[in-house]
């Protein structure tokens, strides 16, 4: 009885599987959600392989303003995403193949970030990673207009095409301290079974890394 009462809710995607891993509020008092989908039709459209990313922009209320889908000829997932200053989005996830918005494979998988504007107008997009199994799993504002990009490099596993993280101990974590247009600053290496990371109030970054010990950047 002491259960929140359901202001809204609202189905969105199409005739396939969809799913939204991440929603984040919008400067203009509304959402934007990010995820995965296999489907062609409805409010997707311009399927490029086994899934793409999966972009919503919604009102406050839930209506859809626009969707757009993005990907290779794999199985790409998106896992975070955050709205810049110009009011674009950066979506960081996953990327398993070239081909279609894909321009650049550098191993089994990569992690993949993009760029969209206000509209979901795709502006551009970039791999990181190794010759291993590699996704962007966190994406976050730094000073200056830069941003940070947590990459794992690990062993995965999948359930139905999704992957999932094994836990094993070879894992390896990256963090790229990006420009704007996705150009590297610096990067930090890890090797640990686990990284944790949260943004200061100073737009630096607090890590705690499991087995490797702390740092602070």
């Amino acid at each position: 009885e002491n259960c929140p009462a359901i202001e809204w809710q609202a189905c969105h995607g199409g005739s396939s599987i969809d799913g939204a891993t991440v929603v984040i509020p919008t400067a203009d008092g509304g959402y934007f959600a990010a995820g995965w989908s296999r489907s062609d039709d409805f409010d997707l459209t311009g399927n490029q392989g086994e899934s793409d990313f999966l972009l919503l922009k919604l009102t406050a209320d839930g209506t859809l303003q626009w969707a757009r889908s993005y990907g290779g000829q794999g199985a790409d997932f998106a896992w975070d995403a955050l709205q810049t200053g110009d009011g674009g989005f950066l979506i960081a996830g996953m990327a398993d193949e070239a081909g279609g918005d894909v321009t650049a494979n550098l191993g089994q998988t990569d992690a993949w970030l993009i760029k969209v504007d206000e509209n979901g107008n795709l502006l551009w997009e970039k791999t990181f990673g190794t010759p291993q199994q590699d996704a962007a799993t966190q994406i976050l504002p730094g000073p200056d207009d830069s941003y940070y990009l947590l990459t794992g490099s690990t062993s995965l596993f999948r359930f139905d095409d999704f992957p999932f993280y094994a836990g094993a101990e070879e894992e390896a974590f990256t963090v790229y301290h990006i420009q704007g247009n996705g150009n590297i600053l610096t990067e930090y290496f890890f090797q640990a079974s686990h990284l944790s990371v949260r943004q200061l109030f100073d737009d630096n970054l607090s890590l705690l890394a499991d087995q490797s010990g702390g740092k602070a950047i």
